[in-house]
Formats: C-alpha cells, sequence, structure tokens
C-alpha cells in the first residue's frame, strides 16, 4: 500500500497527544506540573507504594523521565523515595491531598472530553492500547 507522510501513525499520535495535552494544561498549569508529573502521581495514587522503576515501565515513560520527575516531586514533599538500591515511591499525605482536589477538575476535564469526542472513543483508545502492547 501507498501511504503519504501525513498518514504517518507516529505522526498523527504525537499530534493527537499535543492536541489532548492543550486541554489538561490548565490543571498542570494551576498545580504547577507537568504532564509526566500528574501521570505519575495518579499512578502511585491508583497502586500505591511501587518500585520505581515499574513506573517507567507500565507507563511508557523513560527511565530518566521518571528519575528527574520523581526528584522534582520529593522536592515539594507529594512523593516519598527510599533509600533502597532499587528504591520504592509512594504518595506522601500532602500528594494523597494534592490528587484529590486535582481529581474534580479532572473529571470534569474528562467529561468534557468525553461530550466533544463521543463516548465510544475512550474504549476505542482502551482497545487499541491493548493491541500495541
Amino acid at each position: 500500500m501507498e501511504y503519504r507522510f501525513y498518514q504517518c501513525f507516529g505522526g498523527k499520535m504525537r499530534k493527537l497527544s499535543r492536541m489532548v495535552d492543550a486541554r489538561y494544561k490548565f490543571i498542570t498549569k494551576e498545580f504547577g506540573l507537568t504532564e509526566s508529573q500528574l501521570t505519575i502521581l495518579f499512578f502511585l495514587f491508583a497502586k500505591g507504594e511501587v518500585e520505581q522503576g515499574a513506573i517507567g515501565k507500565k507507563m511508557y515513560l523513560e527511565r530518566s523521565t521518571v528519575s528527574r520527575n520523581i526528584g522534582v516531586l520529593v522536592k515539594k514533599n507529594w512523593v516519598l523515595k527510599s533509600a533502597d538500591y532499587q528504591p520504592t515511591v509512594q504518595l506522601t499525605k500532602e500528594g494523597k491531598e494534592l490528587v484529590q482536589s486535582i481529581i474534580p477538575r479532572w473529571e470534569k476535564l474528562m467529561d468534557d472530553l468525553q461530550e466533544s469526542l463521543g463516548y465510544d472513543v475512550l474504549p476505542f483508545l482502551e482497545n487499541l492500547e491493548e493491541r500495541l502492547k
């Protein structure tokens, strides 16, 4: 099959990611977070204490991205990191409170996206994610 450059899967996915990220910026900016930091906070909120390396593997984040962002979150007292050779990380009380304060805004954004994109898009994306694993 012949393809055009504008049909590139990677390019389309990155463009879509940037478009969706632009909608999340009002949350991340308000709380002084990056998208990667928000992802890590949500992951830790859902999973509890985990080995730091597991975050990158499960969330498809580079090891250096995880390490750098964990460092920032530790300095802000939102994450506690063990001193182990393979450190574990978990949310502090303040980190849990932060995530709980973000959730209502995040849920509103999720509702808005569902409304504008359609209610079949999220299951489609979940299926696509599974197929690409």
